[in-house]
């Protein structure tokens, strides 16, 4: 006798195979999400193979497609991701293979030209068959099956997207493709553009083409505007911003004013990833001016979020917080929980420039809750990588490189290039506090590779910089200064004012370490503290303004005692006085008890015109 649940299920797997339409069934499986669990697959896999067992092939053929179409949107595969905690182990190919597997490629080629016209039939054969499974679904009226299949074919490469596309604007495919039908798939295809990016930009780029196709001017600015939203997280910025514009055009000439600040919004976005945060600015308070106009509540959340992560950028962290807590309560207010929970995870952000890590924690924990919540795998792994930055500011690196590795295998598995590249770079972080020099340079290595591929320039930026601290340590002075300046100039390029603080700090260390290179270091260490009372000056609240620059007290101090070597002794005084601090105070005082110990000419005159100031 079936238990209650088992009747909830069974009750439920025939209401969804009474949805009349493909739209009406994507809609239904979305509505019910929260209900589907590990049981209800066993109810249903149990189902398919009794009515397949009883001949039924009409029940068995209906219960099939209801799977299969939960599979296209993840429903299965989300729910065995629910916990983020196991890392999986690493696999290393050693260069001896690599080097025999290359060997054998080059003989392989002799004998290429006499099988080239066998290949090529082969693979003609090999497309016929691969539509011809494309075309049963198309023949069973299936066109979210048809065009997943299609998707799979491009992944898996076994079709070229040219011939996907070509079988997506047949006439047969067209066919089935009324609006709303396409409109439900399109929303389909931009949810799942979180999960899997890969995926959902081949998507997009198909529907893309078959509302071209169709010729209707509402389902093309629609169908670019998730084909923009894909483009951007694929890295394809300059594209993204194409194809928003081209969308925004259609919305323009149709007098849509539902989507016009998402594509305002898309814009600054790609603007924000190449760094012209102005640029982005503007684009992002041309969105929040016109949610506010019709109203759209949830949009005002994201371009209010989105402003909070610009002027993060700038270093404007008051401004920063301010827009992050706004966003944070829209979110409550609206039932955004996937918002919510990035917002939490921006606050953490914050919290961890003002040193107070704890609190940060506290903001990631509740990201990462949110995300398992509401099944968001790329949300996760920003949660898990974040939760590793706040253990590495408490040195506790085993921790740290946990939570690392977990983000790192979630971005690989959603092939997410550019949470990749920026965990592989939180990893070297790690390794080169735990003292291992040469993986981290590797991991390096790795992340600034990704981040060129991605054009992730802030990411470049905080690489080199981080390659410079590494070859510092191993005391190869000359390479570490030339990573330093090429990450000065990125962050100076894009405005990332932050890093560009702490790479001329970091620079001036290296140039004071040569008595020859004082005035080098003098001027590093001055554009440094330049950024950093900018950047204090902007933050209002006294007591985290206090925080922040007992943070970079480290600076002053660095500053302070330059100018007594240089005889500038009038301009340390300015330092002094610029930060008056226990704190300070307590570092120059152990300074000088460490210069007592140094008997050297030049340590003694040093602890001389320290002295003056200390008593």
């Amino acid at each position: 006798m079936a238990s209650k649940k088992e009747k909830e299920y069974l009750e439920l797997i025939q209401e969804l195979q009474k949805c009349k339409g493909i739209g009406a069934l994507i809609t239904s499986i979305q509505n019910h999400r929260d209900r589907f669990d590990e049981k209800f697959f066993f109810i249903l896999d149990n189902q398919i193979k009794d009515a397949a067992e009883q001949g039924n092939q009409k029940l068995a053929g209906s219960l099939s497609y209801l799977n299969r179409v939960m599979d296209n949107l993840q429903i299965r595969q989300n729910i065995s991701k629910t916990e983020y905690t196991d890392a999986m182990e690493e696999e290393t190919v050693n260069e001896k293979e690599i080097e025999e597997e290359e060997e054998i490629e080059e003989e392989e080629e002799i004998e290429e030209e006499d099988l080239e016209e066998a290949k090529d039939e082969k693979i003609e054969n090999d497309d016929e068959e691969y539509i011809m499974e494309v075309d049963d679904s198309i023949e069973k009226g299936e066109l979210l099956d048809a065009l997943m299949k299609m998707v799979d074919l491009v992944i898996d490469k076994k079709l070229s997207m040219n011939k996907v596309i070509e079988k997506t604007i047949s006439k047969d495919v067209v066919a089935l493709a009324d609006n709303e039908t396409i409109k439900q798939i399109n929303a389909l295809s931009n949810k799942l553009k979180i999960q899997i990016p890969h995926k959902s930009h081949v998507f997009a780029t198909l529907l893309y083409e078959l509302a071209n196709k169709i010729n209707d001017d509402e389902l093309i600015a629609q169908c670019s505007l998730t084909l923009a939203s894909t483009k951007n997280i694929m890295g394809m910025y300059e594209e993204s911003i194409k194809q928003s514009e081209y969308a925004l055009s259609f919305l323009e000439k149709i007098d849509n004013e539902q989507f016009k600040g998402v594509a305002l919004g898309n814009i600054g976005n790609s603007y924000y990833r190449l760094g012209e945060i102005e640029e982005a600015i503007d684009y992002y308070n041309k969105a929040l001016e016109h949610c506010k106009k019709i109203n759209d509540l949830r949009q005002i959340g994201s371009a209010t979020g989105n402003l909070g992560n610009a002027y993060y950028r700038l270093g404007d962290l008051d401004k920063a917080m301010s827009y992050y807590k706004e966003a944070l309560e829209i979110s409550k207010k609206t039932g955004d929980r996937r918002g919510e929970g990035n917002r939490r995870g921006n606050l953490g952000n914050i919290y961890i420039e003002f040193g107070d890590i704890e609190e940060a924690i506290e903001h990631y924990l509740a990201a990462l809750d949110i995300s398992k919540e509401v099944k968001d795998i790329r949300q996760a792994g920003t949660a898990l990588g974040n939760l590793g930055n706040a253990y590495y500011k408490l040195e506790e690196m085993e921790e740290a490189m946990e939570y690392y590795n977990q983000a790192l295998d979630i971005s690989r598995e959603i092939k997410d290039k550019r949470g990749e590249g920026n965990r592989l770079g939180n990893l070297a972080n790690a390794y080169s506090e735990s003292g291992d020099l040469e993986e981290a340079i590797d991991y390096y290595l790795d992340s600034l590779n990704i981040s060129k591929e991605v054009k992730d320039k802030r990411q470049a930026g905080t690489t080199l910089g981080n390659l410079g601290n590494t070859y510092y340590k191993l005391g190869e002075v000359e390479e570490a200064k030339e990573y330093y300046k090429q990450a000065i100039e990125v962050c100076k390029e894009i405005k990332d004012i932050n890093k560009e603080k702490t790479w001329n700090y970091n620079l001036g260390i290296l140039y004071e370490d040569n008595a020859k290179e004082l005035k080098m270091s003098y001027n590093h260490y001055k554009n440094a503290i330049k950024i950093l009372e900018e950047m204090k000056d902007k933050i209002k609240k006294k007591s985290q303004r206090k925080a922040f620059g007992e943070l970079n007290l480290d600076m002053y101090a660095k500053m302070f005692l330059l100018c007594l070597k240089m005889d500038k002794e009038e301009e340390a005084k300015e330092y002094l006085n610029k930060e008056k601090s226990d704190s300070l105070k307590e570092i120059l005082k152990n300074k000088y008890e460490e210069l007592k110990e140094k008997p050297s000419q030049e340590q003694a005159s040093l602890k001389d015109k320290l002295e003056k100031f200390i008593k």
